[in-house]
């Protein structure tokens, strides 16, 4: 465990839709926006882009990717509130010696929803949280892009 602490991996974007839509976006229909080409664990160890993500509705659901019978899970569900606000353990990489934490919060605001990412927990992966913790910091930006950019459509 690092005995550095890192600040939480925070991005905050507005989609003109109401919450229980940008909940449901999220979660139900995550195959529909997440870019597996880009972010997936069977992709960047080279095997090609995964056939399906899911994301598990209620506690205890999981996150994963499917390649032909193959699962590799990214987390498992520990808060579900719909439409305001899920709650995951992450780890998209084998080489990760613990779980990070993920909470999205879906906010009235206007006419439209506040979408809140928040991912903490990177001091418990030891010599690796620097490097994870710089690499999300960009890559949850390039992943809600892509969201906010689908469920506009």
């Amino acid at each position: 465990m690092s005995t550095r602490t890192f600040p939480a991996v925070e991005r905050s974007l507005i989609v003109d839709v109401a919450p229980d839509w940008a909940f449901t976006f999220f979660t139900e229909k995550i195959g529909d926006w997440w870019p597996l080409e880009e972010y997936s664990m069977f992709a960047s160890s080279g095997r090609g882009r995964p056939d399906q993500i899911v994301f598990e509705s209620g506690i205890g659901g999981r996150v994963f990717e499917r390649l032909g019978d193959e699962v590799c899970v990214w987390g498992e569900v520990h808060v579900w509130e719909p439409p305001h606000r899920v709650a995951f353990s992450w780890r998209t990489n084998p080489e990760w010696p613990d779980l990070t934490d993920v909470e999205i919060t879906f906010t009235p605001e206007g006419s439209g929803t506040r979408v809140r990412l928040r991912h903490t927990g990177w001091e418990r992966l030891g010599d690796r949280a620097e490097a994870a913790h710089a690499s999300y910091a960009g890559g949850w930006g390039e992943v809600l892009a892509r969201y906010e950019a689908t469920i506009q459509t």
